[in-house]
């Protein structure tokens, strides 16, 4: 029996890798997930850990998967504060995302269609207004077809270690993410 490769990448550093590693994959669904973190005695670290989405302290990561639900993309662990969007423009891996490949994505990354042309997210409502009723449908459409990576993020936290709040130094919750990751990967090929 040969060895797989189920480990996540990491850094994409051109248009040429992306295509090498996923010349197959057309759509990918990229989100962000959050694990709680003990609250740190130090004030600095505590504003920078502390989400007000969560309303607790967090480490963040931003997935990208495919919709057979396999982790292609894991993105370097950040404070809890960065919002998905900041984290996606930070990230240098994905601007090598080629232009022919559709992103799915959520309300968290609104901007991203400046940059990407291919992008299938659900439309925020108007202030002041409503949605019709063709994009309430289309909206429910989107989000159905989004609902592999929400099955990713409880997948990876089959790992009691990224369910719970995390306890350790910062620097081991990034290892212990990428390896549930493979674990995942690996879960999938398997069956």
């Amino acid at each position: 029996m040969g060895k797989k490769q189920v480990l996540p990448a990491r850094k994409i550093r051109s248009v040429d890798e992306f295509l090498q590693l996923f010349p197959h994959e057309k759509d990918l669904l990229i989100d962000g997930t959050e694990r709680r973190t003990q609250r740190s005695s130090n004030a600095k670290t505590q504003r920078k850990h502390y989400s007000g989405k969560q309303g607790c302290h967090t480490r963040k990561n931003l997935v990208m998967a495919n919709p057979e639900k396999k982790i292609l993309l894991l993105s370097p662990t950040k404070a809890g504060r960065y919002h998905d969007k900041k984290l996606f423009d930070k990230d240098t891996s994905f601007r090598f995302i080629p232009p022919d490949r559709t992103l799915w994505l959520d309300k968290g990354f609104q901007g991203v269609q400046r940059q990407h042309k291919n992008v299938m997210m659900p439309k925020k409502k108007p202030k002041n207004a409503q949605l019709t009723t063709d994009e309430k449908a289309e909206n429910r459409v989107i989000s159905a077809l989004r609902m592999p990576t929400e099955h990713v993020f409880a997948g990876l936290k089959r790992m009691n270690c990224l369910r719970h709040v995390y306890r350790n130094r910062n620097g081991q919750d990034d290892q212990f993410i990428f390896l549930s990751a493979g674990l995942w990967n690996l879960n999938l090929a398997c069956r």
